[in-house]
């Protein structure tokens, strides 16, 4: 018969408990887990309100987007970045249920709300980003949970109304001109 040593048996109760222990938590521990909460309605209008730019509206139209009540063309690759985080964003999971402690940044949010066909379909408050700045503390919808994401929002919506503008395209003749030439506009040409 084989007879070990009170350490021995010891460590390897020890080590049993633990292996049970960790399948428990894989098993009824799922709350951890990634989660897409995708949006399914065709969002035509986006608001961002932030107090370090001022309010900034895009309107949809025709396919076009546009940047405020100017109807000034707004850049395609900007606009496409923040429909992306709209309709679909990666909750890591939940961190607090108190927005108000001003550690995660919801004291100075930034307030992104997309429309459809005028109804309010979507309400992003970002704080800030984690220590990673790939990760994002926010609110969404009307929940008071405040929840990590995945990506840095701040960077996708804090925005100026000028550098949503799209650039405008240079053509030959003004190119001969001089008019965005910088060698025409002193003169070297």
């Amino acid at each position: 018969m084989i007879t070990l040593s009170r350490r021995k048996l010891l460590l390897i109760s020890s080590i049993f408990v633990l292996t049970i222990v960790y399948v428990l938590q894989l098993t009824l521990g799922g709350d951890g887990a990634v989660r897409v909460v995708t949006l399914d309605a065709t969002v035509d209008a986006i608001e961002i309100l932030n107090e370090a730019t001022g309010p900034i509206s895009l309107v949809n139209d025709g396919g076009q987007w546009y940047v405020s009540e100017d109807r000034i063309r707004a850049d395609n690759n900007t606009v496409g970045a923040m429909l992306s985080a709209i309709s679909s964003v990666k909750t890591l999971g939940r961190v607090s249920g108190n927005p108000e402690s001003g550690a995660f940044g919801l004291d100075t949010p930034i307030t992104v709300s997309a429309f459809s066909s005028g109804k309010k379909v979507r309400t992003i408050i970002v704080g800030n980003t984690s220590a990673t700045m790939m990760q994002t503390y926010c609110q969404l919808d009307s929940s008071n949970d405040v929840l990590l994401v995945s990506g840095n929002l701040r960077a996708t919506f804090d925005k100026s109304e000028e550098s949503l503008f799209a650039a405008e395209e240079t053509t030959t003749e003004d190119l001969e001109m001089g008019e965005n030439n910088p060698l025409g506009q002193l003169g070297l040409d």
